[in-house]
């Protein structure tokens, strides 16, 4: 049998939602590590799928402040 792991990420609305399904050997995953190694594999998989797969921006008009909320001098 082989291993899939599906990774999905949604926002609130239902259009928002994103799924995709991989074999762990397509996410050059060795199976035959130990089971600590094979969870942190995948969760570093994900975190890589998120970030290539979701962009996102935000624009404040009308006041001169960054993102991090510190305002420039």
């Amino acid at each position: 049998m082989t291993t899939t792991v599906t990774f999905t990420a949604s926002t609130a609305g239902k259009e928002g939602r994103m799924e995709q399904t991989f074999t762990l050997e397509e996410l050059n995953i060795d199976e035959s590590g130990t089971r600590k190694e094979i969870a942190n594999a995948i969760q570093n998989c994900f975190e890589s799928w998120l970030r290539d797969s979701v962009s996102f921006s935000i624009v404040v008009d009308g006041m001169d402040v960054e993102v991090s909320g510190n305002q420039k001098e």
